[in-house]
This record gives structure tokens, sequence and C-alpha cells, in this order.
């Protein structure tokens, strides 16, 4: 027998064009209620990240502690410079945006510090994922190499320097009193990231020029003297500070904050605490 044939009066099988149209919507609205969720994950995923890293350096900063009669690292304000002479720090570069500025991105600033022998990966574990901000060498826009600053009241005393005598400065580890209420590196912002010292000013209820990061969704990185790390969540200002990425870092205009600042709060009562 022979096979039947189409019948000419019937449409071949297939979608209609509305057909078409509404599993397109349909994949549109599906992507719609998923993108969000993505990104939410993707934002979690680096905070997770981010407090793995700094935990990493407070762990190395704990075995330097070991080694050298339970001091912490030094942590110089100002800039050391990257060479293997001159004054030492836990860390050896200055950041800021301007062009060809090796310490940006030299691994040598890194390298030449204390830390660097207690710290496994040294050239990715400084760097927060979600810091994504770029400098320039020779035209071409490459990644800096650092995202995390020390407190300014861990690792020596030049918090003094700045009128804040009143209040604690701790050199070694087995001093601090409470080390898991005393933050120790933390995500520093873009824009004011310099030296490896953050530093927040309790007269003036300020940050200074040294302004903490808010990468994971107005949330910022820290980690504390006694090795756990956590992401706060910022619930005033500084969650809305757009990143310049451009110039020279510091930004004294960034000193006006109010009394009544939550975030400056809840940081300085991290940093240290009266004598």
């Amino acid at each position: 027998m022979l096979p039947s044939r189409p019948d000419p009066g019937k449409e071949a099988g297939g979608f209609t064009l509305i057909e078409l149209l509404v599993v397109i919507a349909i994949i549109a609205i599906l992507a719609a209620l998923l993108l969000p969720a993505l990104g939410k994950a993707k934002v979690k995923a680096q905070g997770i990240q981010c407090m793995n890293l700094s935990k990493q350096l407070t762990l190395g900063a704990i075995m330097y502690s070991g080694d050298n009669a339970e001091l912490i690292c030094i942590n110089r304000e100002g800039t050391p410079g990257m060479g293997a002479d001159g004054p030492m720090g836990w860390v050896r570069s200055w950041e800021n945006f301007l062009p060809n500025n090796a310490g940006n991105y030299e691994p040598r600033g890194i390298l030449n510090g204390l830390l660097a022998p207690y710290v496994a990966n040294q050239q990715t574990t400084y760097k927060c994922p979600a810091d994504i901000y770029p400098c320039l060498r020779a035209g071409e826009k490459v990644p800096r190499l650092r995202s995390f600053a020390m407190n300014a009241y861990l690792g020596g005393n030049d918090a003094t320097s700045f009128g804040y005598a009143a209040y604690q400065s701790w050199i070694k580890f087995t001093a601090i009193a409470r080390p898991a209420n005393i933050f120790m590196f933390v995500d520093e912002n873009p824009d004011s990231i310099n030296d490896g010292f953050m530093i927040i000013g309790p007269s003036q209820n300020a940050w200074r020029n040294d302004w903490p990061g808010s990468y994971h969704n107005g949330a910022c990185g820290f980690s504390f003297a006694d090795g756990h790390s956590e992401i706060h969540k910022w619930t005033g200002p500084t969650r809305y500070h757009p990143v310049a990425a451009q110039g020279e870092s510091l930004n004294p205009g960034w000193v006006a904050n109010t009394p009544t600042d939550s975030d400056v709060i809840w940081a300085f009562a991290h940093a240290t605490e009266a004598h």
C-alpha cells in the first residue's frame, strides 16, 4: 500500500504568531522574576567571599602576632613606600585613581608588607570581589590590588596624633579586652582608600578622610580582632556614596557628619573605646 499523502487542504502543524508571542512574553516575565534574584545571589556570594578574605587577613595578623611577642602588625598612617627599605607597615602601598600610580597595581606594596608572609594568595586576598573600580596604567584600565584597610587604633599610636589621646590604641592583641567587638580590617570606599590606615574621628563624630565601603548593597565587610568577620548594613548616608573613581583619593568635604549619624556611631564603637 502506498503511503498516504498529506491533504493539501490542511495547514502543516506549528506555532501561530499569537502562540509565539505568548511564549516570548512568558519567557520575558520569567526573566524579569529571575534576574533580581540572581543579582541578589551574586551580591550575597561576593559578601561571603569578602568576609572570607578579611578573615584570612585577620588570621594572618594573629599568626604574625604569635611570632612577634603578641605585637599587632604595624599600621602606619601615610605612605611608607613600596621598597624593601624604609618604614615598615602591614601593607606598603598607596592607592588612588591617578594614572600610572604604581601603588595601585604594583604587587610590591603588598609583598613587602609585614603581613604578606602570613597570607596565602597575596595578590587576591587583599581585594574585595565587589571592588570593580579600575585604575589607569599607560592608558589601559587595570584592577587595583587592595580594598582593605586596618583600624587606625590597632598596630600603633598614630591615631593619637589626630587628637584622640583620650581613646584606646592597641599594639598587642593580648591587650584588647573585647576582641570580638573591635574591628581589624574593613572594606574602604574606593575614593578614600590611600594608605592601609582607616581612621574614624570621635570628636567630630566623623569619618574624616577615610570612608568605609558600601560594596555589598549598602553594606560593608568587617573582620574583628578575635578572627570572625561579618557584613554590616549601613542605615544612614554612608550607604549612598557614589564612587567618583578619579584623581587623588582624599576628600576633606566628607568630614561633615551629623552628631546623630548612626553609621559613624556604630563604627566608632567598634573601633576603640575611652581609656
